[in-house]
């Protein structure tokens, strides 16, 4: 009995590891190193929120027979909307004028330095037979669980592609009281905590909008979700003809980070934008949440931010109890950068700072160009939006913390290109780089790491959209070194079709694209999913009909070329593993010897492959290797333990659960 005791205490240990390890320490940015610096006051009033609701999974749903239809477009105010809309007219007229005299000649404009990424798995995604734009967003667990949602579906599959659950955001959430549009979903999985956190929005009116914030209640999503609701006037009674917009989110050790931006009703124009700090630890358990809002913002020079950018850890794990976050000018035609600094969590008397920056000037550019299927019928231009800061990681590097962050802005007058930077706050200096091509727009990037673990290098990976007058509407990514050397773009998608959903008017696109990384690999595994022009059909009427100029969505596994190639492959058949007793009536062990030291997962699938849990995840020495599990959770059936080295399958055995 001692023996078992023993054993079952050294696996909580051995499985605790991963997290003690994971906590990252920021240190509060130097005052003095920033051009401008403003201490933003509070009334640091914390606020509680109870459960909404609790969802439990109980079998598929086939989405397409109750999905709602939104043919309209989901519209995004911006912060001076004429002064955007004024500046794109013009460069438009400029770009078609380009176009019409024959002035289109691809040419990419750096010179190839940095390897480029390597592609592994790829596959169809989520569905959407209406609505634009698509909002890519998605986020894959340590247990290799992948969670995807578009404006207006969700849907999580294995690493493998084999989709696991699908369902409208109505289906989801089963919440009846929801009549208007549900939309802009943002989704982050919390490897400090081994959880995932799914955000959207519900309404366009402050009789309707709400911020819906849902934690995984496990590690495996298909065991559910704790669901809060934010009803706009609940976050403020200032809010009682206004609703919330474009919501970002991020994390830090012990808090969750939700930016939106106010607008008023009715077209009534941009308010403010605001943060909604929250403990996460009460959200992962379904108690009251407890909260705080911080509006009322400046940045460092007194103006109005807009569309504030969370910086969350880019690697295993989060830090804090700082937490930073960042705004530009989403008009252009500026060189600041704003830097804003969360000094603690929730509940230690959080302060918030602001800082303004210089860096090179960017600029707004004109809406992109698409490829004709029909020289007879014109689709219009892509909408680029605005030039805000698309997403953002922070890092640690030789000591010094770095952010990476990604926006769109103009090249070669008229053009979109990706504008990459790195921020070393112990400076509070830039590195900026563009990257380009001579007449292809380069709109909506998002950046993760491409560095291994323990590897200080600052290299990235950069998806993005991409569309021209010889391309249809696509998607593609590029690396960037330690060096700040580009790679050339791997092109992961091409598009089918133009995209020509709304009728005398440009098209929405973006408005951004998912990406994320899978940390418990040494070779980093990073993982894309974004939209391109296609014909789709609708399977829900018969027959099917075809609905031409859509957008259909794609996800993607890459890595870095350069460290995939050094990987050593390990063949399955140079272990073996024992199970013991098989069948499993309560508890079962596994056996097996470790020929060298490394990270090792073990994971249970069912007999039709589908990923059930995570069992492990650690370094494990060389040697032999005793584990113990109980079965409890699991129902009768067949079932496979999976042992996997640097993502390569290395041991597979059969295991049966008894009544």
């Amino acid at each position: 009995m001692i023996s078992r005791v023993l054993a079952f205490l050294f696996f909580l240990l051995i499985s605790c590891i991963p997290y003690l390890y994971s906590q990252h320490i920021s240190y509060p940015v130097d005052e003095n190193m920033a051009e401008h610096f403003l201490a933003i006051p509070s009334d640091n009033e914390i606020n509680t929120l109870e459960l909404s609701k609790e969802i439990n999974h109980s079998g598929q749903t086939d989405w397409i027979r109750t999905f709602v239809f939104y043919p309209e477009k989901t519209r995004h105010g911006a912060f001076e909307e004429n002064s955007v809309n004024t500046i794109k007219q013009l460069k438009n007229n400029l770009k078609l004028q380009l176009t019409h005299d024959s002035f289109y000649q691809e040419q990419n404009l750096l010179q190839p330095l940095a390897d480029a990424p390597s592609v592994f798995k790829t596959f169809e995604a989520n569905i959407a037979l209406e609505g634009t734009p698509t909002d890519n967003t998605l986020a894959v667990s340590n247990g290799g669980i992948i969670v995807s949602a578009i404006n207006s579906n969700i849907r999580y599959y294995n690493t493998s592609g084999t989709e696991l659950f699908s369902k409208t955001f109505f289906d989801f959430l089963g919440d009846t009281n929801l009549k208007s549009k549900l939309y802009d979903p943002q989704v982050i999985y919390d490897s400090g905590a081994d959880r995932f956190i799914f955000v959207l929005l519900h309404g366009s009116h402050s009789s309707t909008s709400r911020v819906i914030v849902c934690f995984s209640k496990t590690n495996n999503p298909l065991n559910g979700w704790y669901v809060y609701q934010f009803p706009v006037t609940t976050l403020s009674s200032v809010y009682a003809f206004k609703w919330f917009d474009f919501p970002k989110i991020g994390i830090s050790n012990d808090d969750l980070f939700i930016t939106g931006n106010i607008f008023k009703n009715d077209e009534g124009g941009f308010s403010e934008s605001v943060i909604i700090q929250m403990t996460k630890s009460n959200g992962y358990q379904g108690k009251t949440l407890i909260w705080k809002l911080w509006n009322n913002l400046s940045d460092a020079d007194g103006g109005k931010p807009f569309s504030i950018c969370p910086v969350s850890y880019g690697k295993q794990g989060n830090y804090g109890p700082v937490f930073y976050l960042l705004s530009n000018k989403n008009a252009g035609n500026s060189n600041k950068i704003y830097l804003y600094e969360i000094t603690n969590k929730l509940g230690s008397n959080p302060q918030l700072k602001s800082f303004s920056l210089t860096t090179n000037t960017y600029y707004l550019a004109g809406d992109a160009v698409q490829k004709r299927a029909s020289q007879d019928i014109d689709p219009g231009l892509l909408d680029i939006g605005d030039c805000r800061i698309q997403n953002a990681f922070y890092q640690i590097s030789n000591g010094e913390g770095i952010i990476h962050f990604v926006f769109h802005s103009e090249y070669n007058q008229t053009y979109n290109a990706i504008n990459y930077n790195r921020l070393n706050l112990k400076t509070m200096k830039f590195s900026s780089k563009m990257f380009a091509n001579a007449s292809v727009d380069y709109a909506y990037p998002a950046v993760v790491s491409s560095s291994p673990e323990n590897d200080p290098s600052k290299d990235v990976m950069i998806a993005f959209l991409f569309a021209s007058a010889t391309h249809f509407p696509g998607l593609a990514v590029v690396s960037c070194d330690d060096q700040m050397n580009f790679s050339n773009y791997v092109v992961l998608k091409n598009g089918l079709t133009n995209v020509n959903i709304l009728s005398d008017e440009n098209e929405r696109w973006g408005d951004y694209t998912g990406i994320c990384r899978k940390h418990n690999t040494s070779a980093p595994r990073i993982w894309i999913s974004g939209a391109y022009g296609a014909n789709i059909s609708d399977n829900s009427v018969k027959p099917p009909v075809l609905k031409p100029y859509r957008y259909k969505n794609f996800i993607a596994e890459v890595a870095d070329n350069q460290i995939t190639e050094i990987n050593e492959e390990i063949k399955p058949e140079d272990h073996t593993v024992n199970i013991y007793p098989n069948p499993v009536v309560k508890t079962f062990q596994l056996s097996f010897d470790v020929r060298e030291a490394g990270m090792l997962e073990i994971s249970l699938v069912q007999a039709d492959g589908k990923f059930v849990t995570a069992l492990f995840r650690d370094y494990v020495r060389q040697g032999k290797a005793i584990f113990s599990f109980n079965s409890l959770a699991l129902k009768p059936g067949i079932y496979f333990v999976r042992i996997s080295r640097e993502n390569k399958q290395i041991m597979y055995e059969k295991m049966v659960v008894s009544d």
